[in-house]
Formats: structure tokens, C-alpha cells, sequence
């Protein structure tokens, strides 16, 4: 099931909340996916969530395909060359919000190798790109000691270029699905206060929380963390 929380989804937002609870409290299993504020209740959205959606029932998870792909817009699996620009990307928005840049994503010389950490790992990360240029992307990743079952959301960031269409949303979704069914339990997320936006995104997908950070990313500047059940 999905719904998106903009314009004319006020009911069926409520229905669809109604019957995810009692789904889980008759522990039937189901995918109930809640887009962003910026998704109406019209076609235009329409038309993008049933190619996203389509591909899951119709598509083995684990072929290299083009997810979603609409007027030159593409979400796919990272590839070796997506890497300096994709790192590009994820350094402009540090400045663009004013968040730390030392013991961060931003002076990780990992960011830079994303596409190769990921090889060999349970992990999976997707970016979306306009005719070739990358603009973003976001991932999972077993981050070293991480409790039993945990996967870190990663590097979950968007140019401005294509902010407010519903790609990030798909991003999102598509990370949190894939990190269940490669059997992780809990994803972590650790953020900023100056991402205060990806913050209320997190909670109202039903990050919780917590007091002190998890596992060890490098990454010691961080102040927000959060988890969320699968």
C-alpha cells in the first residue's frame, strides 16, 4: 500500500495508517509505503509510483536495472563511475546547509569510494541522475560495529536541482525495503541539526531517537541519532 501526505490524501492518509496497524497486529506481512508532503493524491504521482512499485512485483531485486526511469529522470544501482560525481553532490549540500565539514561524510575520503566499498558487502545504494549527470543518492551498509542485524542508512543527500519531485522519497523507500530484504532488523541513521528536514523525514518514517551514536563510521561530529525498526 501507498500514500502520499499531500494535497487530498487526508483520508486515505488515515485509512491507510488504520489498516497498517491492525496488519501488524495481526502480524500480516505487508509493504506500506508513506511518501512525502510534496506527493498529491494525482496523476502526476501516480504515474511515478506505479513504476517504482511495478518493478518489485514484476522484476528479480537483485538484476542490475533501471529503477525508475521518467523525462530523462533515473534512479538506479550506483556504478564505478557514478563516484566523483556522486561525492560532489554530497560535499555541495554540506555547504550549501553549513554543516561541519571535519570528522564528517564531507572530509571522509571515503565518499569519494562509494561504489567500491560497497562490493563484497550486504549493501546496496541507488542514485538518481538526469541524463547522466548524478544529482544524489542514498544506501544502506553494514557500518562496523553496528549491534547484530543493523545496517546505517547512508549518504541520503540531493542537489536542489532535483529536491521537491518525489525523488527522494523513492531514494528513501527503496533503501529501507531493500535493507529488509537483505535481512537486516534495524537501520541507523546519524544526521545534523542543520538537516533538520531529513530529521522530520526520518521521524515520520518511524525513526526513533536515541542517546549516543552506534558502531563506529568515523564520522564523531555527528549529534542526531536514530533508529528504525523493520
Amino acid at each position: 500500500m501507498c500514500v502520499g501526505q499531500g494535497a487530498w490524501e487526508e483520508e486515505l492518509l488515515y485509512s491507510t495508517r488504520q489498516m497498517d496497524a491492525l496488519l501488524k497486529e495481526k502480524n500480516v506481512p505487508a509493504w506500506v509505503d508513506y511518501w512525502g508532503h510534496d506527493v498529491d493524491h494525482d496523476w502526476a504521482w501516480w504515474r511515478k509510483q506505479i513504476v517504482y512499485f511495478m518493478q518489485h512485483l514484476l522484476t528479480d531485486s537483485e538484476v542490475d536495472y533501471v529503477i525508475y526511469e521518467i523525462d530523462m529522470i533515473e534512479i538506479r544501482h550506483i556504478e564505478e563511475k557514478d563516484q566523483q560525481q556522486l561525492a560532489h553532490v554530497i560535499r555541495s549540500v554540506f555547504e550549501e546547509y553549513g554543516a561541519p565539514l571535519v570528522n564528517t561524510v564531507y572530509d571522509d575520503p571515503r565518499t569519494e569510494h562509494i561504489f567500491d566499498a560497497m562490493a563484497g558487502k550486504n549493501a546496496g545504494y541507488w542514485i538518481v541522475a538526469d541524463d547522466g549527470v548524478v544529482l544524489g543518492g542514498c544506501g544502506y551498509y553494514p557500518t562496523e560495529g553496528l549491534p547484530d542485524g543493523y545496517a546505517e542508512l547512508v549518504k541520503f543527500y540531493l542537489s536542489p536541482l532535483v529536491r521537491g519531485q518525489g525523488n527522494g522519497a523513492i531514494l528513501f523507500s527503496q533503501a529501507i525495503e531493500e535493507a529488509r530484504r537483505a535481512g537486516y532488523s534495524h537501520l541507523y541513521i546519524e544526521s545534523f541539526p542543520q538537516f533538520s528536514d531529513a530529521v522530520a523525514m526520518y521521524e515520520r518514517h518511524g525513526f526513533r531517537h536515541i542517546p549516543q551514536r552506534l558502531g563506529d563510521s568515523g564520522h564523531t561530529a555527528t549529534t542526531i541519532f536514530m533508529v528504525k525498526e523493520l
